[in-house]
């Protein structure tokens, strides 16, 4: 049921970012050119259309990918909860709204506190843009670690979306090591997927899912159900 759910949201996804990109693609313009020694180079240029509609279905992609996640991490949580999921459990969004501030709200974060050095480092010159780098992929980490179950307190207990991002950040302070155990195990488990061309994610990822969700339950004192067989 989980592989099954994990197929059909994708394809969801991957349809509906796919329609906005040819509509956006279709109104825009490339003008191919050969110069007298063969060189040939392309341009492209956009109207407002094209900025309109990349827009436009930037916001679309981030609602409906807020409605699948809700509903992805609500069957998990499902699953947690000892009870008989199908694959019908993993297509009720749940707290939507919360999903998407959260999420919106996270990844502002997330970029300030990645761009700001790079930018402020980046006036030192070269070695300022390496160390730049380096910081920024310090804090990406931290930041990663500290708010990665932001959307699983957010569902799970029908949290604000600020309440469920100080439930992430409590969490990843007080166990920081476990949780930066998790990420890197669910990061290699979907690399092992995405090298197999792609295909093994279908099991992978659904895998490492279910493992933030235990994870998130154990940590947080939450109570998960036994393992049937």
């Amino acid at each position: 049921a989980v592989i099954v759910a994990t197929l059909v949201l994708g394809i969801i996804l991957a349809v509906v970012d796919g329609i906005f990109q040819g509509i956006a693609v279709s109104l825009s313009s490339s003008n191919v050119t050969t110069t007298a020694d063969g060189v040939t180079t392309v341009s492209s240029s956009y109207s407002g259309g094209f900025i309109a509609v990349t827009v436009i279905g930037a916001l679309v992609l981030i609602l409906v990918a807020g409605a699948v996640q809700s509903a992805y991490i609500g069957g998990l949580l499902d699953i947690a909860n000892g009870q008989q999921v199908q694959i019908g459990s993993f297509f009720r969004p749940r707290h939507v709204g919360n999903v998407v501030a959260a999420t919106l709200i996270v990844g502002v974060i997330g970029a300030v506190v990645v761009v700001v050095p790079l930018l402020l480092l980046g006036l030192l010159g070269t070695v300022g843009i390496v160390l730049g780098a380096v910081v920024a992929i310090v804090l990406g980490v931290l930041v990663g670690i500290l708010f990665v179950f932001t959307n699983y307190a957010v569902i799970d207990r029908s949290l604000s979306p600020v309440e469920g991002i100080k439930a992430s950040v409590a969490l990843g302070r007080a166990h920081i090591v476990q949780v930066l155990v998790v990420v890197v195990v669910a990061y290699l488990i979907n690399l092992v997927g995405a090298v197999l061309c792609g295909v093994g994610l279908l099991v992978t990822y659904p895998l490492s899912a279910l493992i933030f969700v235990y994870a998130w339950r154990t940590l947080s004192g939450s109570q998960v159900a036994p393992a049937t067989l």
